[in-house]
């Protein structure tokens, strides 16, 4: 939602702003296709995906909006266009102070109605520093709204199309932080082993 300012290649490309770097993804947690046919943003950013090219979603499948193509395919190259689906319509973006986001599905109802921030215990680090903001477990279909859901990025920039999954390293059986839960378990709950 503030990713890092635009270098100065991107600069002599026109892409003086920091916000036209912005990006949503989208990930299908189901084990059935999701249609996106009638889906729309009707708080934060504006899009209505029946203007997609894609009217489908295949289970574990990723799609990404992006507030422009250009400046996006420039930083991250093109080797994700293809999962780009639109760009948020009437030159809108996602608010660098948090906002509130709702998308509906067809007929009205909420898919997702949650607020982001940029303040602790909110991910900091998403706030201008280059990582984006991600959800934990998002295969657990954890509740948007707890900053407890959320973490910064592995990588400055975060990981547009692909996993950003953090991959387990250590003894799986020590217990760093005294606290009775296991290193791997610490880390499949998102939390830290350490005091």
């Amino acid at each position: 939602y503030n990713p890092e300012p635009a270098t100065a290649g991107e600069i002599a490309a026109g892409f003086d702003n920091n916000d036209l770097f912005e990006y949503a993804e989208f990930l299908n947690i189901s084990n059935d296709p999701v249609a996106l046919i009638g889906m729309v943003f009707v708080d934060g950013v504006e899009f209505d995906f029946n203007e997609s090219p894609v009217m489908l979603l295949s289970p574990g499948e990723r799609v990404l909006l992006v507030k422009n193509q250009a400046a996006f395919e420039h930083r991250y190259g093109d080797a994700f266009a293809h999962r780009v689906i639109g760009e948020f319509g009437n030159d809108t973006n996602l608010r660098n102070s948090g906002e509130q986001l709702v998308l509906q599905s067809f007929g009205g109802s909420p898919l997702r109605d949650f607020t982001y921030d940029d303040n602790a215990p909110w991910p900091t680090d998403a706030d201008g520093h280059g990582f984006s903001l991600v959800l934990i477990h998002p295969t657990s279909n954890p509740d948007h709204d707890d900053p407890a859901s959320w973490r910064a990025s592995t990588t400055v920039g975060g990981n547009p199309g692909t996993s950003d999954a953090v991959t387990f390293t250590g003894d799986p059986n020590v217990d760093g932080d005294g606290d009775g839960i296991p290193a791997l378990l610490e880390h499949s709950l998102g939390t830290l082993d350490s005091f």
